[in-house]
C-alpha cells in the first residue's frame, strides 16, 4: 500500500504531522483545488469527489496534472449497486472514469477501504491508487465543557435510503433502542462540529461504506473515543457491547486500560 503524506500544508505549507492540508486549507467534497508539487515542478489539480469530464480536459490543457481523489461513494459504485441511487448515474459515472482514466495523472483514496473497491471494479490495481489521509477540518483539541450524562454523537446527514444504508441509520436505530441512560447528538452536517465535540464522549459510525471519515479523524484528534465498522458490516450486539464498556470504564476509572 503506498502513502501520500506530507509534513507541510500542500495549500499553504503550514506544518500539518503528516495530514496533506492544514486545517483552515481543508477542501470540501466537490472541490477542485490546485497545489505545487515541488518535486515534479508542476501544479496538480485535485479533484476531491466529484470529478467534471471538461474540467479535466481544461487541466490538462492549461498544463496542471489532473488528481482523481476517490471518495467512499465514488469508488462503491465503480462495482456494485447500492441501494437507493439511480443505475443510470451509477453507469454514466462508470463510463466517465474509465474514459477519463488515460487523462488522470494520479489516483488518491481517503482509507484503504477504498483500494479493494477500486480493484473489484477492475478499474485500478492496488499499486496505482496512492492512500492520503483525508485530514479532518479540525485538527487542534477543543477545550472540554461540563456537561450532564453521558452523551454520544452519531452521523445522519440525509434521510435517503442510499444514506441511511450507508451510514447505518437502520443499526443507530436499533442501537438506541438497547442502550439506555444516554443523550443522543445527531450531527447531520449544519452543525458547529467543534462545538459538538466539546461535549462529545463518544462517536460512533456503524457505517457500511467509507473511506476514512473525517469525522473518526476529528474526533482522534479531539481524544473522543470512536466505535466504527471497520469491516463495513456492523453488528448492533457489538456496537452495544462496546459503548456499555466505554460508559462503565468512564465512571470507574480503575477499569480504564
Amino acid at each position: 500500500m503506498k502513502e501520500f503524506k506530507s509534513d507541510s500544508c500542500l495549500k499553504c505549507g503550514t506544518a500539518t504531522n503528516h495530514f496533506v492540508f492544514c486545517e483552515d486549507c481543508t477542501p470540501h467534497y466537490g472541490q477542485a483545488v490546485t497545489v505545487y508539487e515541488n518535486n515534479l515542478k508542476k501544479y496538480l489539480t485535485l479533484f476531491i469527489g466529484s470529478i467534471p469530464f471538461f474540467s479535466v480536459i481544461a487541466s490538462r490543457l492549461s498544463g496542471h496534472l489532473p488528481v482523481k481523489w476517490w471518495m467512499g461513494t465514488d469508488a462503491l459504485t465503480m462495482w456494485a449497486m447500492p441501494p437507493g441511487k439511480s443505475k443510470t448515474l451509477v453507469l454514466l459515472h462508470r463510463i466517465k472514469m474509465r474514459l477519463l482514466k488515460p487523462l488522470i495523472f494520479q489516483h488518491w483514496v481517503t482509507g484503504p477501504r477504498l483500494l479493494e473497491d477500486l480493484e473489484k471494479s477492475g478499474t485500478l490495481k492496488m499499486d496505482e491508487v496512492l492512500v492520503a489521509y483525508w485530514p479532518g477540518k479540525y485538527h487542534t483539541i477543543s477545550e472540554k465543557k461540563q456537561h450532564d450524562g453521558f452523551n454520544i454523537l452519531y452521523y445522519d446527514p440525509l434521510d435517503t435510503e442510499f444514506q441511511r444504508w450507508k451510514y447505518g441509520i437502520d443499526i443507530i436505530a436499533k442501537i438506541k433502542e438497547q442502550v439506555s441512560d444516554v443523550n443522543w447528538i445527531k450531527a447531520d452536517g449544519t452543525q458547529d462540529m467543534k462545538e459538538l465535540y466539546t461535549i462529545t464522549d463518544l462517536y460512533i459510525r456503524p457505517s457500511r461504506h467509507d473511506g476514512e471519515p473525517r469525522i473518526n479523524v476529528e474526533c482522534k484528534v479531539n481524544r473522543i473515543p470512536v466505535i466504527y465498522s471497520e469491516d463495513g458490516n456492523p453488528s448492533v450486539e457489538q456496537f452495544v457491547k462496546e459503548i456499555n464498556l466505554i460508559k462503565k470504564n468512564r465512571h470507574d476509572p480503575s477499569l480504564k486500560q
